[in-house]
C-alpha cells in the first residue's frame, strides 16, 4: 500500500496551547503536516472537536446555492413564493442541513443567516430589517426545525444498535463521561430533549414508536418557535404597528402578485419599518418616540405628532390628494388605527394594489419635499 502523503495530516486533539516539541510524526522519514482542521466526508475535524468550521463551510456553500437560485430568477422571470421556496428547500436546506447529526443539538446562528438573507432579498427588504419580520412576511420557520430532528433521530436510531456496533459503544462511553459531569454530544441530545419537555425519554432512554414521537417533536419545535416568533415581534424596538396587522407566520399575499420590483420593495420596507420616516431616522438619532415629529406638520401647522407608518398612510394633509387618487372612499371615512391595520392585513388583489401605489407616490413626494427644502437651506 502506498501512502499519499500530499493528503495525510495530524491533527492533534487537544483544549488548547501549544503543541510539544515531542509530537512530531513521520512517515518513510518523511515529516507529516500537522493541521488546524481536517477535512473528512465533509465535515471538519478541529483540535478542539468544535463544529463551527464546519458550520461556516456550510454557510457559504449555502450562500452560493442561494445566488444561483436569484440568478435563475432574474434570468427566467419572477418566480411565485411556492415555488421559490420549494427551491431553496430541495437546493440550499440539504447543503445547509448536512452532518447535523453532529452539530444540530441548537440554534445556530451562521446556517440561519443563509435563509433570513434569502428572505429578505426575495421580498426586496434592506440588510438591517429585522430578521423575525422577514421570516414572517415569507412564512418561514427557522431551519432548526429541520437540523435538530435530526440529532434525535440519529440518537434514537443508535439506541437500536446491537451493543456489539462501535456507534454503540461509542455513545455508551459519551454517556458514562456524561453522567460524570463532562460535556458531550450525550449531554446536549439530553439537553435538547429536557428543554422541549420529553427529559422522560432520555431517562427511560428507550422510545415506543419512534415515528409518532418525532412527529410530536417537531411539532413541538414549531409551536415554541412560533411563540418565541410571536414574543420577539413583540418585543422589537421599530415596527411599531406590525404585531397589529400581521398575526399569522404565514406567506404575505404580495409577494405572491405580480408587482413590480419598487412597489414591492416599497410595500414591504414600509410594513417592515425599513423607511425613511421619522419615526425610524428618529430611534437610530437616539431620539425618543415623541421626539420624532413630521417635518411638514410641525412647519405649516406647529403640530407635533410622531411621524410613523399611520401618521403617513392617513393622517399627514402633504399626501391627501395622493389618497383621494388611489384609496377607496371607505378608507377616506372614519380614520383609525383599527381600519389601517384592516388595510394593512388585507389579501385582497386589488387593495394591496392600491397601497402599493399609494405608498411609492408619497414616499416620491415626500423625498421631493425634503430636496427642496434642504436647497432652500
Amino acid at each position: 500500500m502506498q501512502t499519499n502523503l500530499d493528503k495525510t495530516k495530524i491533527v492533534v486533539f487537544r483544549n488548547g496551547g501549544i503543541l510539544k516539541q515531542s509530537e512530531v510524526w513521520y512517515y518513510n522519514n518523511e515529516k507529516i503536516d500537522i493541521v488546524s482542521f481536517y477535512k473528512y466526508l465533509g465535515i471538519f475535524f478541529t483540535p478542539k472537536l468544535k463544529w463551527s468550521k464546519t458550520q461556516e463551510m456550510l454557510s457559504l456553500q449555502g450562500m452560493k446555492a442561494s445566488a444561483c437560485i436569484f440568478r435563475y430568477q432574474r434570468k427566467f422571470g419572477h418566480l411565485e413564493p411556492l415555488d421559490m421556496f420549494k427551491i431553496f428547500d430541495a437546493m440550499v436546506k440539504p447543503i445547509l442541513t448536512y452532518g447535523a447529526e453532529l452539530w444540530g443539538f441548537k440554534y445556530i446562528e451562521k446556517i440561519e443567516a443563509v435563509q433570513i438573507k434569502f428572505c429578505k432579498q426575495y421580498c426586496n427588504l434592506y440588510k438591517n430589517t429585522a430578521n423575525v419580520l422577514a421570516l414572517g412576511e415569507c412564512g418561514r420557520y427557522p431551519l432548526c426545525i429541520t437540523y435538530i430532528p435530526k440529532c434525535i433521530k440519529y440518537w434514537l436510531n443508535i439506541l437500536k444498535m446491537d451493543n456489539h456496533r462501535y456507534p454503540k459503544q461509542c455513545y455508551n462511553m459519551l454517556k458514562r463521561f456524561d453522567d460524570a459531569g463532562r460535556n458531550t454530544w450525550a449531554t446536549e441530545i439530553k439537553n435538547v430533549l429536557f428543554m422541549y419537555g420529553f427529559g422522560y425519554v432520555w431517562i427511560a432512554q428507550d422510545i415506543g414508536d419512534e415515528f409518532a414521537f418525532l412527529n410530536l417533536f417537531k411539532q413541538r419545535l414549531r409551536d415554541c418557535y412560533l411563540q418565541k416568533w410571536h414574543d420577539s415581534v413583540n418585543n422589537l424596538s421599530k415596527a411599531f404597528h406590525y404585531k397589529s396587522f400581521k398575526s399569522l407566520l404565514e406567506i404575505e399575499t404580495y409577494l405572491t402578485m405580480d408587482l413590480s420590483y419598487k412597489l414591492r420593495r416599497t410595500l414591504s420596507n414600509f410594513r417592515c419599518s425599513g423607511h425613511s420616516l421619522m419615526v425610524e431616522r428618529g430611534r437610530h438619532m437616539g431620539l425618543d418616540r415623541n421626539l420624532r415629529v413630521c417635518p411638514f406638520c410641525q412647519q405649516s401647522n406647529d403640530i407635533l405628532v410622531v411621524e410613523d407608518e399611520f401618521h403617513f398612510f392617513f393622517e399627514c394633509y402633504v399626501y391627501e390628494e395622493i389618497r383621494r387618487v388611489y384609496f377607496k372612499e371607505s378608507w377616506l371615512q372614519n380614520r383609525s388605527l383599527m381600519k389601517f391595520y384592516s388595510i394593512m392585513s388585507s389579501t385582497h388583489v386589488n387593495d394591496i394594489y392600491h397601497v402599493a401605489r399609494y405608498l411609492q407616490s408619497a414616499f416620491s413626494l415626500r423625498k421631493s419635499m425634503l430636496n427642496q427644502e434642504n436647497d432652500c437651506l
